[in-house]
């Protein structure tokens, strides 16, 4: 069984769970006051973001515009081997 997929799936799960980011955090000391105000400032800024989708939701505001994907370049043309030569 191949370890690649596995590794990959666990540091995505690891992402979502906010794990580097918290490892980040704690490689220098944080002072409990600027603890207090940064966890302060992400609850704020959870509780606007649920907010926001909830007023989506209902229709009070409108959804944001749904992002373009570029267009794709049309395929090479198969070259066969008569044309080679």
């Amino acid at each position: 069984m191949a370890i690649g997929p596995i590794i990959a799936r666990s540091k995505k799960k690891m992402q979502r769970e906010g794990v580097f980011r918290e490892m980040k955090q704690r490689r220098a000391y944080e002072k409990p006051s600027e603890r207090k105000t940064r966890e302060k400032s992400e609850a704020i800024r959870r509780a606007r973001k649920l907010a926001r989708k909830q007023a989506i939701r209902e229709g009070l505001l409108p959804a944001p515009p749904k992002k373009k994907l570029p267009e794709r370049k049309p395929p090479l043309p198969e070259v066969t081997s008569k044309e080679r030569a």
